[in-house]
């Protein structure tokens, strides 16, 4: 007789494991439906033959609304393989959809997972903030010291060279038209020679 080992990750419970389903980054578009109401996904085939209609009904509405908004919205990831079972979701990009645009009543732990995009987000805001007069003087001394160095190195002959190539390769970009890079490279050399 073979030994049966237990997968702690198939709890028997109607409720998911928390602990185990928070570390996944993508999961499958059903498995993110049956969490956002609070059910185990590994445990559907069997709870599926006992559900209750508000459960039947809800799984449908869910997954036909999440269907509709899907293909417009980042947390998708799409067919694979022209399955729908196998379509993927991003399971935080997923969870704060859920839990700030539609606002579907959902477990706590699902909106914990809510959380980390808007604490995310929130570092993302910080990182964009203004930057001040003294920082923005620190890089215009290190566009100056860059600058420095290219002219010492003998990289090219002139400003003047330096600028045409500036403007050339990168001519895409906002910000490097001659006259531009004329003011910016003055005020960083200007910069450079200043003391703090």
């Amino acid at each position: 007789m073979g030994l049966i080992v237990r997968d702690s990750k198939y709890s028997g419970d109607k409720n998911p494991k928390w602990t185990y389903w928070r570390q996944f980054k993508f999961i499958s578009f059903e498995d993110a439906i049956y969490l956002s109401l609070d059910l185990n996904p590994h445990m559907m085939p069997w709870m599926m033959q006992e559900a209750t209609d508000f459960y039947c009904d809800e799984i449908s509405e869910r997954t036909e609304v999440a269907y509709n908004w899907a293909g417009s919205l980042d947390w998708y990831i799409g067919d694979i393989d022209e399955i729908p079972s196998k379509d993927k979701v991003e399971l935080i990009g997923f969870a704060a959809w859920v839990c700030n645009q539609m606002k579907w009543e959902v477990p706590a732990e699902f909106k914990e997972l809510a959380g980390q995009e808007q604490s995310a987000n929130s570092k993302t805001e910080d990182s964009e903030k203004p930057l001040s007069p003294k920082e923005l003087n620190n890089l215009l001394k290190l566009i100056g010291a860059l600058h420095e160095t290219i002219m010492d190195k003998g990289i090219y002959r002139s400003d003047d060279e330096l600028k045409a190539y500036l403007e050339a390769e990168y001519q895409s970009l906002s910000g490097f038209s001659k006259r531009t890079l004329d003011s910016k490279l003055s005020a960083a050399r200007k910069a450079l020679n200043q003391r703090d």
